[in-house]
Formats: structure tokens, C-alpha cells, sequence
């Protein structure tokens, strides 16, 4: 006595209100597509597919497309199917009911027919879309921090370079008379030289930026010693004027960034000042 072996395909016998519930049950897009032709003959509601969808080719209702999918970075699913007459996943990007694009997961499984062909797809896609974004932060995240630690390690030997002009400058300014020529160049190679320090020390903050540490601490004190960096650094012609009450409270806050925050909000403020001068006032 032989037993036929039952074959992998959908029976066409099989309650269709039944397998329907089935397929609506699934929380993911799913549904069963023709190999031959790529029409769709069976869908879930998760799959967003117009009421009207049945016989319709799959490449349409996913892509809205007028052609199958094909190409290296978007390969056709069932055409895989066929090929390896085997399960197949991949990632393709589809249209969504709204015409927004998602990225999916593609999961295909092939049924065959009595000849051992593929002649449905079973497919079911998972969205992707918040899992890649997620990669795509973490990527430029770790290609930022790499970024930032070149930044600060060129940063510090610039810095290096830069002590060495601004000595020699100040030292060359200083044994000079006054009314030499060359005293007015002189000033220029300073007044670019702190310009060029205040760069190297935003490019060393934005170095350290995911090194923040917040703790409570006192301002007055931070407020007072970027003072007498910012008096070294003062143009001539602009007056800096400092009201520092002793009776200010603690603040949540990281002592480098909020240093770096007033020197670069003063110094910002000297380059606009420069040219016609005047009183800069930092109170507290």
C-alpha cells in the first residue's frame, strides 16, 4: 500500500474565510503571491493592500511600480524563490498606503507544485526602517567621536606651535621701541595668533564634548578666571567691565563646557566690537 506524500502548496480546498482570519491574525505583512505571474492571491490587513488587491502583481501593490523588482540592490524576491527553490530574506524598500518609503525585512518561502517547481510565494515583511535609522545615528556617532579625537589631538600640537609664535611675538613687540615699524606687523601676528588660540580651543571642546560631567559648582569662580584669560586677550579699544555678586548659588552644570561657553560668547563678542571698540559687562 502507498501513501501519496502530501505536497508544500496551499490547498485550494482549504476554507478561504478560514485561512483568511489566519492571515489577519499575523500583526506583519503577509501574503501569498502567484510565481508565475507575480499577482497577489492572498493578503493579511497588516499588508495595507487596497480592497480591490487580488490579481494585481505584487511589484504594484509594495513598489508601486509598473515593473518586477530586478538589479543587484533590489533583487526580486520570488525570482530567488525559483532559483534556489528555498526560503530567501532580504531587504528591500517598499511604499507604504500614505506613498512614504520604509525599509523591510523580506522573508519568502517557496510552495511547489507536483513537478517539485515553485509556483506560489509565501512572504511575509517586517519594518525595519527605526532599526537602520537607529544604525545609521550610531555610525555617524562613531565616525563624530573619531573626528573629534583627531580634532583634539591635532588641536594640541597646533596649540603647541602656537605658544611658541605668541612668545616670540610678545618677547620681539617688547624690546622693540614703540615707534618701530615693525611693532604695527607685530601686533598683527599677536592679534591673529589669539584669534587662532580661540579656535584651537573650540576645536579641543568639541574634542572632549562626550566627556560632559555635570556637578554642582559654584560659577563665580569660573566666571572669574575666564576673566583674567579674557583681559590677556582684550583689544585696546574695548573695555571689560565685571559685577560678580559673592552670594550666587551652585549650578548643575560641567565646569569645561561652561567655561568654554562664556569665552566663546565673549570672544564673539570682541570680534564684533573690534573695529569701533567699547564696554563689554559680564555680571553675575
Amino acid at each position: 500500500m502507498t501513501t501519496d506524500k502530501p505536497k508544500n502548496k496551499v490547498s485550494e480546498k482549504a476554507p478561504q474565510g478560514f485561512v483568511q482570519k489566519m492571515l489577519d491574525a499575523v500583526s506583519h505583512p503577509f501574503y501569498l503571491v502567484d510565481a508565475n505571474n507575480y499577482q497577489v492571491l492572498l493578503a493579511n490587513e497588516a499588508s495595507g493592500f487596497p480592497s480591490d488587491y487580488k490579481g494585481t502583481p505584487c511589484y504594484k501593490l509594495t513598489h508601486n511600480s509598473d515593473y518586477p523588482c530586478s538589479g543587484s540592490d533590489h533583487p526580486c524576491s520570488i525570482e530567488e524563490c525559483k532559483r534556489t527553490k528555498g526560503p530567501v530574506v532580504m531587504e528591500h524598500v517598499h511604499t507604504d498606503a500614505r506613498g512614504g518609503e520604509i525599509i523591510v525585512e523580506i522573508h519568502a518561502y517557496p510552495l511547489l507544485d507536483e513537478q517539485g517547481e515553485v509556483n506560489q510565494v509565501i512572504e511575509y515583511c517586517l519594518d525595519i526602517s527605526d532599526k537602520r535609522g537607529l544604525e545609521r545615528q550610531l555610525r555617524q556617532a562613531q565616525k563624530m567621536e573619531s573626528i573629534a579625537t583627531m580634532a583634539g589631538g591635532i588641536a594640541h600640537d597646533f596649540n603647541n606651535i602656537l605658544t611658541v609664535v605668541l612668545g616670540f611675538s610678545d618677547l620681539a613687540k617688547s624690546v622693540l621701541p614703540q615707534d618701530h615699524e615693525a611693532v604695527p606687523y607685530l601686533e598683527e601676528v599677536l592679534k591673529a595668533s589669539r584669534r587662532a588660540r580661540d579656535l584651537v580651543a573650540q576645536i579641543l571642546a568639541f574634542s572632549r564634548q562626550g566627556e560632559t560631567c555635570p556637578q554642582a559648582i559654584l560659577l563665580a569662580p569660573i566666571v572669574k578666571e575666564s576673566i583674567k584669560l579674557l583681559r590677556a586677550t582684550l583689544p585696546a579699544n574695548i573695555k571689560l567691565e565685571d559685577s560678580i555678586s559673592p552670594d550666587c548659588g551652585k549650578v548643575l552644570a560641567d565646569p569645561s563646557q561652561f567655561h568654554q561657553v562664556l569665552m566663546n560668547i565673549c570672544t564673539n563678542a570682541f570680534q564684533a566690537m573690534e573695529d569701533n571698540g567699547g564696554i563689554l559687562s559680564i555680571s553675575l
